[in-house]
C-alpha cells in the first residue's frame, strides 16, 4: 500500500484486539512504520487534532470515518483535510471505499 519503514500512519479504526484493531499497529510497528493509535474511540475531534500535530502520510480508517473527518474537519480545526499531509487512504470494515463520491 505503498506504506515505508519510518512513515507516521494514522490508527482510526476501532482499537479491539480483532483484524483491524491492534494487530494492524502490531504489524506496522513490525514492519518500521511509527503507527499513531489514537483509535475511532477518541471521536472525530479529537482525531482531527492528533493527525493535524503528528502529520501522518497514511490513514487507516473506515470509509464513514473518513467522510467525517472530511465533513468536519473546517469546523474542528479551520482547515481541510486535505491540508493535513495525509497521501494515503487505507480502509476496510464496511463498504464504500470503492464508491467514486
Amino acid at each position: 500500500a505503498g506504506i515505508r519503514p519510518g512513515d507516521t500512519t494514522f490508527h482510526a479504526f476501532g482499537l479491539s484486539l480483532w483484524l483491524a484493531g491492534v494487530t494492524y499497529v502490531q504489524a506496522l510497528e513490525a514492519y518500521g512504520a511509527r503507527p499513531v493509535a489514537l483509535g475511532a474511540e477518541a471521536g472525530v475531534p479529537k482525531i482531527l487534532r492528533y493527525i493535524e500535530f503528528t502529520r501522518p502520510t497514511a490513514l487507516f480508517a473506515t470509509p464513514s470515518m473518513v467522510n467525517q473527518l472530511i465533513e468536519r474537519a473546517p469546523k474542528e480545526i479551520g482547515k481541510p483535510v486535505a491540508a493535513l499531509g495525509i497521501k494515503r487512504v487505507l480502509c476496510a470494515g464496511e463498504p464504500g471505499a470503492g464508491l467514486p463520491a
